[in-house]
């Protein structure tokens, strides 16, 4: 995601603007938000896509597993990702398509294969509870999520969502939500895709 900065009167342009989202792209932008950090309006462009992946070798009990964990840095976004940004925003707001991102970040979720939840008990392990899962929309579910966590430990959920959050044995391998709201390539890599930015960096030199 980036964030570009705006005026005042730009501001006032755009606040009464809807949340623009292209289901085929993943891409989207919020209207108008303050950024304390940078002092001023902000324009929020993103893309709710298949993202990247880190791949890293972990050892549970001895056994290789390639696992897609967080990187160890989130900003700054690929030239691909800063591309795709740009291009969305000639798109829906032309003027803006052009000027310098006030700051860029990449999000890092939790995915499941579904988008659904992963709220139950592990299904090897003893006493091991997992609430997880979020596929980049967690955070609307906060205020009621709370009491279905509660329920699923105490092995109270309701059969319909206990079914959705179940523990899965065969979920790899994982190759992006496929829960009808992502775009985008699937499966590219996170360091490759930062390795491109730093070779095109040496060529000019």
């Amino acid at each position: 995601m980036a964030y570009v900065g705006i005026s005042e009167e730009e501001k006032e342009k755009l606040e009464r603007m809807p949340v623009l989202l292209n289901l085929s792209t993943g891409m989207f932008v919020i209207p108008p938000v303050w950024d304390p950090s940078a002092g001023g309006w902000v324009v929020k462009v993103a893309r709710h896509g298949y993202g990247y992946v880190n791949p890293t070798t972990v050892k549970p009990e001895g056994e290789d597993i390639i696992a897609s964990l967080p990187a160890a840095r989130f900003s700054p976004i690929p030239i691909e990702g800063e591309k795709a940004l740009r291009e969305f925003l000639r798109q829906v707001i032309p003027w803006l398509g052009e000027r310098p991102f006030s700051g860029t970040r990449i999000c890092w979720y939790a995915d499941t294969p579904t988008g659904d939840f992963l709220i139950d008990y592990h299904g090897e392990y003893d006493g091991l509870f997992l609430a997880t899962g979020d596929s980049g929309h967690g955070y609307k579910f906060l205020p009621v999520l709370r009491e279905r966590i509660v329920a699923a430990v105490e092995r109270k959920l309701e059969d319909e969502l206990a079914g959705l959050w179940r523990w899965r044995e065969k979920s790899l391998p994982f190759k992006g939500t496929e829960d009808g709201s992502r775009g985008g390539l699937k499966l590219m890599v996170l360091d490759e895709q930062l390795m491109k930015e730093v070779r095109k960096t040496k060529s000019k030199l």
